[in-house]
């Protein structure tokens, strides 16, 4: 008799779930775009709204992080790259974003930035952290990011952190402008 009730009390509860659970996710949307449209990047954003896009982020919402990422980019300083690498790291280690593997490579170059043309060096950085933005970078570019791949290219081109590699530098570069490669 006990185990009957735990069957049917299973039954309700997964007929329950099944009937609220698109009611869940289309409010989340809802909630989101409301949140997200109400960001003007061209407006200086309010701290409230921040919040509220950081709030998304963690939950590992793609579309807030990609405006999290924008908002920060048209305010650059050390302390937001600083502040948007904890997100894009978020980003990438728990819900494996590629863009967000750009971003990690992006945030350690934006804190001691150097160009040589148009080469995102990371001379100025550490072995150590630049070892982990070009992993970062490694990684997006597997994952498809045109960016990630984009760079990466480029360093191969140049032999610049890598032995250079011309082939594998235009196939990533043609990879990343959408180009099919053989």
């Amino acid at each position: 008799m006990k185990t009957i009730k735990i069957i049917i009390l299973l039954i309700v509860g997964f007929v329950f779930g099944l009937f609220f659970m698109p009611l869940t996710f289309w409010m989340q949307d809802t909630i989101r775009g409301e949140i997200i449209e109400g960001i003007s990047l061209s407006d200086p954003i309010s701290t409230d709204s921040l919040n509220k896009l950081i709030e998304l982020v963690k939950k590992g919402d793609t579309i807030a992080y990609e405006n999290l990422f924008m908002v920060f980019l048209t305010t650059t300083t050390k302390e937001h790259s600083s502040e948007l690498l904890i997100y894009s790291l978020l980003m990438a280690n728990k819900y494996n974003y590629p863009f967000a593997y750009y971003g990690v490579y992006d945030c350690l170059w934006q804190i001691y930035p150097e160009t040589t043309s148009s080469l995102m060096l990371l001379d100025s950085l550490d072995e150590t952290t630049r070892n982990i933005a070009l992993e970062y970078l490694q990684k997006g570019a597997e994952l498809g990011e045109n960016n990630c791949q984009y760079n990466l290219g480029r360093y191969y081109l140049e032999g610049k952190y890598f032995e250079k590699d011309t082939i594998l530098g235009k196939k990533l570069i043609d990879r990343s402008r959408g180009r099919t490669v053989k």
